[in-house]
C-alpha cells in the first residue's frame, strides 16, 4: 500500500527532471516503459544534472537501498554500450562534461564504496569502475587506484568494503582491456 501511493504522488508531480531522487524513486516504484521514458528523457535533457543527482542519491545514507542501487546502475549504464560506436558516443559524452563535473559524480562514488551497505557498495564500485576504466588511460583520475587500495589496506575497513574495492579494481582492469583508448602509463598503475 506504502508503494502504491508513494508511486500515485510521484505520477502527479510535473518536474521530474527537477527532481532527481523523486525520479529515482518513481523508476524504482513503476519499472514500466513510461517510467523509463522519463529517465531517459532526464538524461538526454540534462546529461550532466542528470549524472550529479545519481551520484547524490547512491551516496545518501538513510536513503532506501533499492533507490541507491538503482542510482549506481544507472550511473554504469549511461557510460556502458554494447555496440562499439554507441560505446564511443557515450565515453565522449562523459569526457566532454567540465571536470568538477565530472568530479561532482567521482566523488560521492568513491564515498559510496565505503557504504555500510554491502548492496551500495558493490554497485558504487561497478559505477565507479565504468569512471575509472575511460578516465585512467587519459590520466583524469589520478585519487582512485590510492582511494581503492586505503580501502583494502585500513584496519578499519569492513570485509564488505575490502570486496568491493577489489571488485572495483577487478572491473575497472575488465574495462580498460576492452574499451579502445589509449595505452596506460607506467606511472598510472
Amino acid at each position: 500500500r506504502w508503494t502504491y501511493l508513494v508511486c500515485r504522488i510521484l505520477r502527479g508531480c510535473r518536474s521530474h527532471a527537477n527532481n532527481a531522487p523523486l525520479l529515482v524513486l518513481f523508476f524504482c516504484c513503476r519499472v514500466d516503459a513510461q517510467a523509463e521514458q522519463t529517465v531517459k528523457e532526464f538524461e538526454q535533457r540534462d546529461f550532466p544534472k542528470y549524472m550529479a543527482s545519481l551520484a547524490t542519491e547512491i551516496v545518501t545514507e538513510g536513503r532506501p537501498i533499492p533507490v541507491r542501487q538503482l542510482a549506481g546502475l544507472l550511473v554504469k549504464n549511461a557510460l556502458v554500450a554494447k555496440d562499439e560506436t554507441l560505446q564511443k558516443e557515450r565515453i565522449q559524452r562523459w569526457m566532454a562534461l567540465d571536470g568538477n563535473m565530472r568530479e561532482s559524480v567521482k566523488q560521492p562514488l568513491l564515498l559510496a564504496i565505503r557504504s555500510p551497505e554491502p548492496l551500495v557498495s558493490r554497485v558504487a564500485a561497478q559505477a565507479a569502475a565504468e569512471i575509472a576504466a575511460i578516465e585512467i588511460p587519459y590520466n583524469q583520475w589520478p585519487a582512485i587506484l590510492p582511494s581503492i587500495l586505503e580501502n583494502i589496506q585500513s584496519p578499519q575497513s569492513s570485509d564488505a568494503i575490502r570486496i568491493s574495492s577489489l571488485e572495483c579494481l577487478g572491473y575497472t582492469c575488465e574495462r580498460v582491456a576492452v574499451l579502445d583508448g589509449p595505452e596506460i602509463s607506467e606511472q598510472t598503475t
